[in-house]
């Protein structure tokens, strides 16, 4: 039956896709758990300096600022770096209590990756971190993500939260971030490289490979002979702000994909084809079962797999982070993944093509 309402390489393909899928979030539920196991690396004996890079697109970094003085780290010790979006001048006064604030001057209409890279050479301490714009932290922040920042792994990245106010597509964001993070980070367990992730990270520059020299490869990936570690401590969470609009929703997809599919691990790259692609055949399949009833059955269970894998990868993540309660919207989450992303994939084809 299904052979006679949809081509049987298509469900070929499409079983192949959904199993591989289940497989691989099967294992990163289980590195999941495996990291929370860990024990939490011991602090060291004399703290090093830190240069927090702090963007600022269109929203105050009042709140920003404001976490980053509540932060229980030695303020003689701490160097934040303002990165506003367009020209500015280079430095301004301390306005910020016991904080060292500087204002680093980009020509960038956007926050992109040179902008951000440009604020990495001018900072002046051992550790760097960064932050996603308009975010916020706890106090414990700085020394969580600065302590397993070491020699071995020069690469901390440390996890977000969408903040939801329980709106409905803040909420399908905030999911499906989770997932993503438990996804990458979980994986990462077993020695795959993360990829671009978020921009809650941390990096010791000294630590880095000659080639890497300048920090120019920071935020696009991780060096490929460096350890980069997945700190799943809720005290390390960076609070952003979801986006306004469907539209931006995958526009940020288009972004992500496009940042994943010039990683320089070929892992990265297939991971984020391979997502596309399952996303894209799903969409296809349910197209034609609107249309022909008759082969409902496939994409219906293709989807029930997935969302099954989902959950389970899912859970222990929200659960950490307290957002056990947005699965209940897993059911819209996954229908709207499987219109963004092919869309998305679509986007940022069509950017790369421009920018070349």
């Amino acid at each position: 039956m299904f052979a006679l309402s949809m081509p049987t390489a298509v469900v070929g393909l499409l079983v192949i896709l959904v199993g591989l899928y289940v497989v691989l979030a099967g294992a990163a539920w289980g590195g999941f758990l495996q990291s929370r196991r860990q024990p939490a690396p011991s602090p060291p004996l004399d703290w090093p300096s830190v240069s927090v890079v702090v963007p600022v697109s269109t929203e105050s970094p009042e709140a920003t600022m404001q976490a980053l003085q509540a932060c229980d780290y030695p303020p003689d010790r701490l160097d934040v770096l303002l990165l506003p979006s367009g020209s500015v001048e280079s430095s301004f006064g301390n306005e910020h209590g016991d904080l060292s604030v500087r204002r680093v001057s980009v020509e960038a209409r956007d926050l992109d990756e040179r902008a951000l890279e440009t604020a990495l050479d001018a900072a002046r301490g051992d550790v760097v971190l960064t932050l996603p714009p308009g975010s916020t932290v706890s106090p414990p922040w700085i020394r969580v993500m600065v302590r397993p920042c070491t020699a071995d792994t020069p690469m901390v990245v440390g996890p977000t939260v969408i903040e939801h106010e329980d709106l409905f597509l803040p909420r399908l964001q905030a999911l499906q971030h989770v997932g993503r993070q438990a996804l990458s980070g979980g994986l990462s367990q077993f020695g795959l490289p993360l990829g671009p992730g978020t921009q809650n990270r941390a990096l010791r520059p000294a630590s880095l490979p000659s080639e890497q020299d300048g920090r120019a490869g920071f935020l696009r990936t991780a060096p490929p002979d460096a350890s980069t570690l997945y700190a799943p401590d809720p005290d390390a969470i960076a609070r952003q702000s979801p986006v306004s609009s469907f539209v931006e929703y995958t526009r940020t997809q288009a972004r992500r994909l496009a940042r994943s599919s010039r990683d320089s691990s070929w892992i990265v790259r297939g991971r984020a084809v391979g997502l596309w692609l399952l996303h894209t055949v799903l969409l296809a399949c349910s197209v034609v079962a609107v249309a022909r009833p008759a082969g409902r059955q496939p994409p219906l269970l293709a989807l029930v797999g997935k969302m099954g894998a989902d959950v389970l990868l899912t859970l222990p993540a929200a659960k950490l982070y307290g957002q056990r309660d947005l699965l209940r919207s897993i059911v819209p989450s996954e229908l709207m993944l499987v219109l963004a992303m092919p869309i998305a994939g679509v986007w940022a084809l069509v950017e790369q093509l421009h920018d070349s």
